[in-house]
C-alpha cells in the first residue's frame, strides 16, 4: 500500500525505534469499564505521574491494515515553552507520517489515522515534562471491526434526520434531507470518501456514514453540500485549489437559486444557453486569480490547465482540438476549465477513465480539505497566495490512486502551514500554472456541444 511520508520532519534513528517503549492494546469502556465497548473499543494507554524527567521519549504499537487510530497526548504543561515538541507519528522506517500541534495547553490529537499497512508503528509525544506538570499520558484509540450500523433510511419527501449516538448508516433519499447533530460543528471529523461522507465527533464517538444527504446541520447551523462536489469540480479547475468555506456556500448557494444541473458536464452544456451560469462561470474564468494562474498563448492556456487538473500534458491532439477552439471563438477561455474539466469527467476511454478517477479524488480530498476548516480562525487563515499554493501542493500530489482515507497527515499538514504566522496576501496572486507565455486577453464567443472526446 503506497501513502505519503512527510519528509520536511527529522526522521527517527534507528536507537529511538530500538529503544521505544511497545503500547499494547486492551478493551476499552466508558468510564474505565472494559465490560461496556463502544466503537473505538481497544486502548493502549501509558501515564507516568512521577517527577522524573521525561522531555523525550518513543513509543511504539502494532496496528492493523485499513483501521482507524486516534492518538493523543497529555503532558499537562503548555507546550510554548518548546514550541518544537509536537505529537509524531512515523512508520517502520521513522519517517513521520502524521503529525499535530495543537497548542492547546497540554493536548496534541492525530485523529482517525488509517493504517496503511499492518505493522509497527512509532510515536514521539512532545512532552514539556517540567515542575509545572502532574502528570504525562499517551493514548491511542484503535478501530476493532468496526459494528454494523443502524440502517435510516429517508422518504421520497424531505427529510430531516437527527444523528444519535450510534453507528448509523443515514441515506437521504430522495428530497432535500439534511442530518442533524445538536453539538458545534468544531471537533467534527468529516471525511468525503466518493459518495459517502463519513462524520465522526474525534476519538470516543460513534461513525455516521452519510448518503444521499444534501445538508449537515450542527447545533442549528447549516453546512450545505447540495451543490459540494460541483462547486469544489470548479474551484479545482479555475484555482488549482478546494474552495474556502464562505466562497463554498456562497457558490452553492447561487447554483441553487438558479436551480442549476448538478454535473459539470451539464453546466458546461448550459453555458450558451443561461445567461445567469454563464455570468456565475465568467466570474471564475474572469477572475484575477485564475488569469494568472493560467497565462500564455492558447496551447500554453490548455497546457497548464491540463497539468492542473490531471497531472499531465495532453495529447497532441487533445491540444490541438482545445487550442483551436479557443483561437477560433467556438471556445471561450473563461468556459475552458469547466469544459475540460467536464470532459475529463465523462470520458470513458482507458485515459478518460483514469482521469475521471484523479477528479474524483481531487474532489474528495479538496473537500475533506475545506469540512476541516471548522473554526473561525482556520477559516480566516485560508486566505493570501502562501495559503493558496499550499492547498494547490496538497491536490498536486493527488494523483488516480490516491485514496482520502490515507490523506489526514497531509490534509492536517496543509491545514497546519496555512494556519501559521505569514505575511498577508491575496489569493488571486497564484503561482503560475505550465509554462510561461505572454499574457492574452480573454476572447471569444460562448461554447458549443460536443468537445469531450478530444482529450
Amino acid at each position: 500500500m503506497n501513502y505519503l511520508t512527510i519528509d520536511a520532519l527529522p526522521d527517527l534513528s534507528a536507537e529511538q525505534m530500538a529503544s521505544a517503549h511497545v503500547l499494547t492494546f486492551q478493551p476499552y469502556g466508558p468510564f474505565g469499564d472494559p465490560s461496556v465497548v463502544q466503537r473505538d473499543n481497544t486502548i493502549a494507554y501509558f501515564q507516568n505521574r512521577g517527577k522524573t524527567a521525561f522531555d523525550h521519549v518513543t513509543f511504539a504499537f502494532d496496528a492493523v491494515q485499513d483501521r482507524s487510530y486516534s492518538l493523543s497526548s497529555d503532558n499537562n504543561a503548555n507546550n510554548n515553552k518548546y514550541p518544537f515538541l509536537v505529537l509524531q507519528l512515523y512508520d517502520r522506517f521513522g519517517n513521520v507520517v502524521a503529525y499535530s500541534n495543537d497548542n492547546l495547553a497540554a493536548t496534541d490529537m492525530i485523529r482517525d489515522f488509517v493504517a496503511p499497512y499492518s505493522g509497527k508503528f512509532y510515536i514521539t509525544p512532545g512532552w514539556d515534562k517540567s515542575p509545572f506538570s502532574s502528570a504525562l499520558s499517551i493514548a491511542i484509540h484503535g478501530d476493532a471491526v468496526r459494528p454494523v450500523g443502524e440502517n435510516v433510511i429517508g422518504t421520497a419527501a424531505d427529510d430531516r434526520l437527527t444523528a444519535t449516538a450510534k453507528n448509523e448508516n443515514i441515506d437521504g433519499g430522495a428530497g432535500i434531507d439534511t442530518v442533524v447533530y445538536k453539538v458545534q460543528q468544531v471537533g467534527y471529523s468529516i471525511v468525503k470518501h466518493g459518495a459517502e461522507l463519513r462524520v465522526q465527533a474525534g476519538v470516543f464517538a460513534d461513525l455516521d456514514i452519510l448518503t444521499n444527504i444534501e445538508k449537515i446541520e450542527f447545533n442549528g447551523k447549516p453546512l450545505t453540500i447540495t451543490y459540494n462536489d460541483l462547486a469544489q469540480s470548479l474551484y479545482i479547475a479555475y484555482f488549482g485549489r478546494a474552495a474556502d468555506p464562505k466562497g463554498l456556500a456562497s457558490f452553492q448557494d447561487q447554483l441553487i437559486g438558479m436551480g442549476a444541473p448538478r454535473s459539470a458536464n451539464e453546466l458546461a452544456a448550459k453555458y450558451a444557453l443561461d445567461p445567469a451560469i454563464k455570468g456565475l462561470i465568467d466570474s471564475f474564468g474572469l477572475s484575477a486569480e485564475s488569469k494568472l494562474l493560467y497565462q500564455g498563448d492558447s496551447k500554453s492556456f490548455v497546457d497548464a490547465i491540463f497539468h492542473n487538473v490531471l497531472n499531465r500534458a495532453p495529447a497532441e491532439s487533445g491540444l490541438k482540438f482545445w487550442s483551436e477552439a479557443i483561437d477560433s471563438g467556438v471556445l471561450t477561455r473563461a468556459n475552458a476549465s469547466l469544459s475540460i474539466m467536464a470532459g475529463a469527467q465523462s470520458n470513458t476511454s482507458a485515459q478518460g477513465l483514469l482521469d475521471s478517477t484523479t477528479v474524483a479524488n481531487k474532489i474528495d480530498v479538496a473537500s475533506t480539505f475545506t469540512f476541516a476548516l471548522d473554526t473561525v480562525e482556520r477559516a480566516a487563515a485560508y486566505s493570501g497566495s502562501a495559503a493558496a499554493a499550499a492547498a494547490r501542493g496538497l491536490l498536486a500530489s493527488v494523483t488516480n490512486e490516491t485514496d482520502v482515507m490515507y490523506m489526514h497527515a497531509p490534509i492536517t499538514a496543509a491545514i497546519n502551514t496555512i494556519s501559521a504566522p505569514r505575511t498577508s496576501g491575496d489569493l488571486n496572486a497564484p503561482e503560475r500554472a505550465g509554462h510561461s507565455a505572454a499574457v492574452i486577453e480573454l476572447v471569444g464567443v460562448p461554447s458549443a456541444d460536443g468537445w469531450f472526446d478530444s482529450l
